[in-house]
């Protein structure tokens, strides 16, 4: 029976085997201890994802139809059972979206698409091993809060705060512009 410092020890060199291994888009971290707190199923219903969260396949996150150049719109971030993560957008009266951004991994088979504690976005397989991620869980500082947000503007961003803090600073976004 090993001990505790064995089985940590042994936790850690599959983590650091899992970082060496995974190509880079999967990033370090991102299959260390995952724990989702609730699946979210089909339509979620709201815009956000929290640390802890993760979405099952054929799951979408959505922002409240809204108004813009004349028009009604809705977004919808939806984890595909293709595999791929995919923004698309909605014009009231249309019977289908357009697609505005995705993390171009079709073709793998989905197995979820979880926010981590550590801060990290992956998007994991079937078989539970990562295949794209934010590369979000070694960014400098402490960061206690950290969420997904679906905004109105068509960017996907990971949000972070520190305890006490008041003010969200962008880790990732899906424009680029957002790094640690």
């Amino acid at each position: 029976m090993k001990s505790f410092f064995g089985v940590r020890l042994a936790l850690l060199v599959s983590a650091l085997t899992l970082s060496l291994a995974a190509p880079p888009a999967s990033a370090a971290g991102a299959g260390i201890l995952v724990e989702c707190l609730g699946f979210l199923h089909g339509r979620v219903g709201k815009r956000f994802l929290y640390a802890g969260d993760c979405m099952s396949p054929d799951s979408f996150l959505e922002t409240p139809w809204h108004w813009v150049d004349g028009r009604y719109e809705q977004l919808t971030l939806a984890y595909q059972g293709d595999g791929n993560l995919v923004q698309y957008r909605w014009i009231q009266g249309q019977g289908y979206g357009t697609a505005i951004w995705s993390t171009n991994t079709y073709g793998v088979p989905a197995g979820s698409a979880t926010l981590q504690h550590d801060g990290n976005f992956v998007l994991y397989d079937d078989e539970g091993d990562p295949y794209w991620s934010t590369n979000t869980w070694n960014c400098p500082g402490h960061w206690d809060w950290k969420e997904v947000e679906l905004q109105d503007d068509e960017n996907v961003v990971l949000y972070m705060q520190s305890v006490g803090g008041n003010t969200r600073y962008a880790k990732w976004d899906s424009w680029g512009n957002a790094h640690c």
